[in-house]
């Protein structure tokens, strides 16, 4: 596996980011498990160097160039390139379908294997990885294999690869590998959205990802024009689309980074359904805080 070390201007800017909040008074134990996991940044296969490094400065802890492509931090947010052409995405669904286990077996090898065996210095055996959601939209299937500390610390790694439905052929596969969190997890009607990430060429694609309360039955997000059902497993969320999930790629709304056009619908367990509502977020002691939304 080569593993390319960050260039010094990418490495300056990812340690200029805020720390983020204290969320439990223990933020230099924490920052000692989430080195442990990511170690040294690096990327596997071709060098890759993200567009820029881009953050919401209040939300994000740490961020972290990691897979085949790149990653942000939990809570955070990137434009990556393209390592190949882009594919089309003509088949994709609103709705997502179900993964047979053979599908499901096919895509984590081959996920696994273009990531390599670890995730940063190695600390994190990428093996250890659970598969948290896989869908299918179309003809491609998108998969979520992450692993949690106790102290909510994760390190995660996305897959989206063509996988036309009862084959086991897996083309134009994508990797990002991300690391962070650290927050408490969503409670009630809450919550949270993790990684917002967005790679592109001729064809952009998007992803995003985060937990929710038990009182969430259902997620809809709408993005550059699409309505999205989300999928929904364990308290884990995930969708991808074809499109954009920022208004503009560089740059952005004066905190840093760049301004996310995803908004809500949330079903909840009970029947209602609330419109446009915004992701929860952590307050400044640790706790998540959820803006009010009407219910219908």
């Amino acid at each position: 596996m080569n593993i390319h070390v960050l260039d010094p201007h990418t490495d300056a800017e990812l340690r200029s980011l805020d720390a983020g909040f204290d969320v439990t008074g223990e933020t230099t134990r924490r920052e000692v498990t989430l080195e442990s996991i990511l170690g040294t940044p690096g990327v596997t296969g071709p060098s890759v160097t993200p567009l820029a490094s881009l953050a919401r400065r209040r939300h994000v802890r740490r961020w972290a160039a990691l897979g085949a492509l790149a990653a942000a931090a939990v809570t955070g947010a990137v434009v990556l390139p393209t390592l190949n052409a882009a594919p089309s995405y003509a088949s994709w669904t609103a709705r997502p379908d179900t993964v047979t286990a053979a599908e499901s077996a096919a895509l984590r090898e081959a996920c696994l294997d273009k990531q390599g065996s670890s995730i940063g210095d190695g600390s994190m055996a990428t093996k250890d990885l659970s598969v948290q959601l896989a869908e299918r939209r179309g003809d491609f299937v998108s998969m979520l294999l992450s692993k949690r500390t106790p102290d909510r610390l994760v390190a995660s790694v996305y897959c989206l690869a063509e996988l036309p439905a009862g084959s086991k052929d897996v083309s134009d596969l994508q990797v990002m590998a991300t690391g962070g969190g650290g927050l408490p997890a969503p409670t009630g009607r809450q919550f949270t959205q993790g990684g917002v990430s967005q790679f592109g060429g001729g064809e952009p694609a998007a992803f995003t990802e985060g937990e929710v309360g038990p009182d969430v039955a259902g997620l809809t997000l709408h993005a550059d024009g699409h309505d999205v059902v989300v999928s929904i497993k364990d308290g884990t969320y995930a969708a991808w689309w074809p499109g954009k999930a920022f208004a503009n790629s560089v740059g952005g709304s004066g905190e840093g980074g760049p301004d996310v056009t995803i908004t809500y619908d949330v079903t909840y367990a009970d029947g209602t359904v609330a419109r446009d509502v915004a992701p929860s977020v952590p307050g400044g002691s640790g706790e998540i805080h959820t803006e009010t939304a009407p219910a219908s």
